[in-house]
């Protein structure tokens, strides 16, 4: 009877280390895979802010090539207009 309770408690030993070294390790993992899910966050993060960032300079842009085009635009119709005077008083001189 003694030398079935030694095989008992050892058994019972060893399942207990097993056991621990399997818990220790489940702990490291999910350790591992908090500190990955953390750095993706953060790698989101940034991401989602330079998106931001490059869809601002976006709105900049077409906002400042509309408003060049605009003054192009607003050039353009004085010349032609100043165009239209000469070409009128020209040809006023012929007749």
């Amino acid at each position: 009877m003694e030398i079935f309770n030694w095989i008992v408690c050892s058994l019972i030993g060893i399942i207990t280390y097993f056991l621990r070294d399997l818990h220790a390790q489940y702990k490291e993992q999910k350790r591992i895979a908090d500190a990955k899910n953390l750095h993706f966050s953060e790698e989101i993060g940034k991401l989602k802010g330079k998106i931001e960032m490059v869809q601002q300079q976006a709105v900049n842009d077409i906002t400042r090539i509309e408003q060049i085009t605009q003054l192009k635009l607003d050039q353009l119709t004085k010349d032609v207009g100043e165009l239209t005077k000469i070409i009128t008083q020209l040809v006023k001189q012929k007749l």
